[in-house]
């Protein structure tokens, strides 16, 4: 058996575990459940998104299957094209992060990350990415509100979830990662036919390292919009930023005082039992947040950072 049968071998019963059990979980057992009816719109972010696409589908990248476009205050109708030119309405805040004033509001093409640990009316170690001056939501839901799948809007009108005031929430979040599962799942077989055996698998463009040279990528991981900029120099790197999705979802507070999408979303979540804010928990998790890179080891008691020397 050549590697493509056996993987589309096991993509098969995945796809059917996908089909049969995860979708119709989400779609059709948890989102009908009375007590969850709530979380359809409760954990809703500020109606901001943004994609950059994935998965392309001609040797120019200007075909995605999962398209590029921005969205704002929950107009899903009004896609708002995202093109190369967009990039330059990134700029990061860091008013309420531990990096230095002087670094504040840089487009990360020239980005800089200088800490300062302490700084007043700091609370995060993540910047504030923001588009346009907007807070940006990223992520599946970002994707699916962007592409609009038939299964997506069926179950948007069905749930309500288009009847003002539109807002999508905890379990909104969670369909549009099902639908998008199942929407890749079932579209990877033609992918797999298309492998050319033996064929390149590397650019050799990348032989040749520019002795002066910047450069951008920018990607859907499965967290959402993925940013990554360099600039090379005499031939080496020379200045690094990446702008990954957990950033853009649990971002700190802006220069001009407005919320990330988490910190958003979690105002107004009910929370019946203080000492078990589980619905708190649960809208959070439903971004699928990743902050290892943001969390650092500090003292319980008076929250400084510790220092550790290594020997």
């Amino acid at each position: 058996m050549s590697l493509a049968a056996a993987f589309l071998s096991r993509l098969a019963e995945l796809t059917d575990w996908i089909n049969e059990v995860y979708v119709a979980d989400v779609l059709d057992t948890v989102a009908n459940v009375a007590a969850y009816q709530p979380f359809l719109k409760v954990g809703a972010s500020a109606g901001n998104f943004l994609a950059y696409g994935g998965f392309d589908q001609n040797q120019a990248g200007t075909d995605k299957f999962l398209p590029s476009g921005t969205i704002f205050n929950n107009d899903i109708m009004n896609v708002q094209p995202f093109t190369t030119a967009s990039r330059a309405k990134i700029a990061e805040s860091v008013k309420h992060s531990w990096y230095k004033d002087s670094t504040d509001n840089l487009n990360p093409a020239v980005g800089k990350t200088e800490p300062q640990v302490g700084k007043d009316g700091a609370y995060s170690f993540l910047k504030a990415p923001r588009w346009d001056g907007k807070p940006m939501e990223v992520g599946p839901l970002a994707r699916m509100l962007v592409k609009k799948p038939d299964i997506l809007v069926k179950v948007a009108q069905a749930k309500g979830l288009l009847t003002p005031p539109v807002q999508f929430g905890i379990l909104a979040r969670h369909a549009a990662r099902a639908i998008e599962c199942q929407l890749l799942a079932n579209e990877m077989p033609t992918w797999v036919q298309q492998l050319e055996p033996g064929g390149p698998i590397w650019d050799p463009k990348g032989e040749q390292i520019p002795n002066s040279a910047n450069g951008a990528g920018l990607v859907e991981g499965p967290r959402g919009a993925l940013g990554h900029w360099n600039s090379i120099e005499g031939g080496k790197l020379s200045n690094y930023q990446a702008v990954v999705p957990t950033t853009w979802n649990a971002s700190p507070r802006d220069t001009n005082g407005v919320k990330g999408p988490i910190e958003t979303a979690v105002i107004g979540v009910p929370v019946p039992d203080p000492d078990n804010p589980i619905n708190v928990v649960r809208t959070i998790r439903s971004f699928d947040p990743c902050i290892a890179c943001a969390v650092h080891v500090i003292h319980p008691e008076n929250n400084s950072v510790k220092s550790f020397r290594v020997v």
